[in-house]
């Protein structure tokens, strides 16, 4: 149940991004981004105390944040394809 919750937690701030790159916000996104590093290191930290910098903490910090860059990049470009498709 506890992964349930963490990846629908996961999947609405992925939406968010996807949002932000919608409405071409990129300012908004960089801050979206660094609150959720923030409050993922805290959580980490929170959780595996000793353990929240090693390797896999690192990796999943890392996953985070271009998970999020990708759901950013495509709302990019459903935009800009959008905006193309409505110039012809």
């Amino acid at each position: 149940m506890s992964i349930l919750i963490f990846v629908s937690l996961l999947a609405a701030s992925a939406m968010i991004s996807l949002w932000l790159g919608f409405k071409m916000r990129m300012i908004l996104f960089g801050a979206w981004l660094s609150a959720c590093l923030a409050l993922l290191v805290l959580l980490l930290k929170s959780a595996f105390e000793e353990v929240a910098f090693t390797q896999p903490g690192l990796l999943l910090l890392g996953m985070f944040v271009v998970f999020h860059i990708t759901a950013f990049v495509l709302g990019l470009l459903f935009v800009r394809a959008r905006n193309a498709r409505s110039e012809t």
